[in-house]
């Protein structure tokens, strides 16, 4: 052991108890527990580890995303924290994309285009939310990348930033 020290984040699963008295604990969902798995090894998630007691008091434990690097929640960068220098923050994870004019006739389109193929960074952030949007539907998550607080991006000096998930919700098994 080299005695290095490591931050994790420790919860009950989505069903488990809300306090140590509770009663109302249902079995942990193996999906849940799958796709923490799944988001890790697809380099989206951060290392995780599940501790277990019986079928309903199941934790897991998840390695802080800013243990890599620099982490920031989107929200941050989509200007939800109100923080200064949010938009250069911005900038760094999506690079060319804030050309895109909000009223859509406005854009040239052409030039847009040419611009994302030039920029490594934009094509990094497209790649990565693309990937993940399909991962998300694959898997049937929610309130992942509509929610600014569940994702985020490790930024580390001279590397690209990486996408990380801290949080989601499963789709319930009976709708479709």
């Amino acid at each position: 052991l080299s005695g290095e020290r490591k931050k994790y984040h420790i919860k009950t699963h989505s069903e488990g108890r809300l306090s140590e008295r509770s009663s109302a604990a249902k079995h942990v969902n193996p999906q849940e527990l799958m796709i923490y798995k799944v988001l890790e090894y697809t380099g989206f998630g951060c290392e995780s580890h599940f501790l277990q007691r019986n079928a309903e008091d199941v934790y897991i434990a998840t390695l802080d995303a800013s243990d890599d690097g620099n982490f920031n929640m989107f929200a941050r960068a989509s200007g939800h924290l109100g923080s200064g220098g949010d938009e250069v923050y911005g900038q760094s994870l999506w690079g060319n994309l804030q050309t895109i004019h909000s009223e859509l006739i406005q854009n040239d389109w052409k030039s847009i285009e040419t611009s994302i193929q030039s920029d490594a960074v934009t094509q990094n952030f497209v790649n990565q939310l693309s990937s993940l949007d399909m991962l998300t539907r694959i898997l049937r998550l929610r309130d992942l990348l509509n929610n600014p607080e569940n994702f985020g991006f490790v930024s580390k000096v001279g590397k690209y930033p990486i996408l990380k998930v801290i949080d989601f919700r499963i789709s319930d098994e009976n709708v479709f």
